[in-house]
């Protein structure tokens, strides 16, 4: 959870972040996509008016009065199919037969259904009134021609993909991708193709960020791991400023060789005599006045989630022109106990489910941000603050679910 300053120094960092070009893809590319363009309606939807059903389009003036006793009596010749126009205009007594989609000959105003209809050799038998506009789709009553139909900033789905083919656009503008940059760092840290030695871990961290980029949409550029060196540093860092975003992973903390604070490069900041929170999102400022927004995740596997969940998401969806999307919290009541032994500010890896009209969580393992394996089962995270020495079984919890979750 953040502090109202912390959203503050957010909100302001954000601000400063600009919304990444435009680039125009077929549309069945740009699934979850944001749209960078108002889509405005170059016709009517429908063009014409159309049958909603198989039956004969007829007039509708000339069925008044028809009852049982009082039967009208209509010529049925010709016919007319969906993608078709009939040749001809429709006499007061006479019908058409007439297919589903079809457009609605010229003298005619309603269709009756073919299951409803009578008919006896080539006579089309009426014994009720046939009101007008049964059965008939007028021409834009969907999308009056000129009407908005998507806004820019839409996050396209399968439903807006239907409606962009139904106006005939076959590609649209839409805001790029964010290229990230992904590095971590520390002299323990080798690729996974790399001979481990004792003392030595895998790249795991990266991999992990570098699919909730994916998640969120942006396009992860895997860089190679950043030994504890200012200079190797900085050369990795200046390189990055092609990309949109950086993220680094690891030293942040106060070791002796946690450096990446030690860059070198101009920082931009957004904190006043008030707020004095500094937060892990940064913008560098190199000397060309080129700018690139920098996350510091921590090196912990836990945390580096919970932090890129808090200010990573935040700036891949500014940068696609998505706006900050709420987080997502589901009250739960827990079904086993949770030892905060370190007694310091913790997530909690759960597992969330729900039951009947309320839901249920239970640990997937010690609170302790450098386990791994906890994550597997795991589908939300619960803060145990410092000041809570355990959550007991039937405590009501605040889950968060980061957005690539399911639950």
């Amino acid at each position: 959870m953040l502090s109202i300053q912390e959203e503050i120094i957010l909100k302001r960092t954000l601000d400063n972040i600009p919304i990444l070009s435009k680039e125009r893809k077929p549309i069945l590319e740009c699934l979850r996509r944001t749209l960078a363009e108002d889509i405005v309606a170059p016709e009517a939807l429908p063009p014409f008016d159309y049958s909603t059903c198989d039956g004969y389009a007829l007039s509708s003036h000339m069925t008044i009065g028809a009852t049982k006793n009082n039967p009208k009596y209509f010529a049925v010749w010709g016919e007319v199919c969906a993608g078709a126009i009939f040749d001809g205009v429709v006499k007061w007594n006479e019908a058409v037969n007439i297919m589903t989609g079809a457009p609605i000959p010229e003298g005619t105003d309603c269709v009756i259904p073919l299951e409803l209809a009578e008919k006896q050799d080539n006579l089309l038998i009426i014994i009720d009134q046939v009101q007008s506009g049964a059965n008939v789709r007028k021409a834009g009553s969907d999308l009056a021609r000129g009407s908005m139909v998507i806004k820019r900033g839409t996050i396209i789905s399968p439903l807006e993909i239907g409606v962009l083919a139904s106006l005939g656009r076959s590609s649209i503008e839409i805001v790029r991708r964010p290229i990230v940059s992904i590095a971590a760092t520390g002299d323990e840290v080798i690729p996974l193709d790399g001979k481990k030695d004792k003392g030595q871990v895998f790249n795991c961290n990266a991999l992990c960020i570098a699919s909730l980029v994916s998640s969120y949409g942006g396009t992860p550029l895997l860089l190679d791991v950043i030994p504890d060196d200012k200079d190797k540093l900085r050369d990795s860092i200046l390189r990055s400023f092609e990309s949109d975003l950086l993220i680094t992973i690891g030293g942040t903390s106060s070791g002796l060789k946690d450096i990446v604070s030690e860059h070198g490069f101009e920082t931009m900041t957004f904190e006043d005599s008030f707020n004095h929170n500094r937060l892990p999102l940064t913008i560098l400022k190199d000397t060309d006045n080129r700018i690139l927004p920098h996350l510091a995740l921590p090196g912990k596997p836990v945390g580096s989630v919970i932090v890129f969940e808090f200010f990573g998401r935040s700036v891949l969806e500014r940068m696609s022109g998505r706006g900050n999307c709420a987080l997502n919290f589901y009250n739960a009541i827990m079904q086993n106990e949770i030892l905060n032994e370190g007694k310091a500010n913790v997530y909690a890896r759960v597992k969330l489910k729900k039951k009947q009209e309320f839901y249920i969580a239970w640990s997937t393992g010690k609170p302790d941000h450098d386990l791994i394996c906890a994550n597997v089962e795991a589908n939300g995270f619960v803060l145990l603050p410092k000041t809570v020495e355990k959550v007991c079984i039937g405590d009501q919890v605040s889950v968060l679910v980061p957005g690539w979750s399911d639950i």
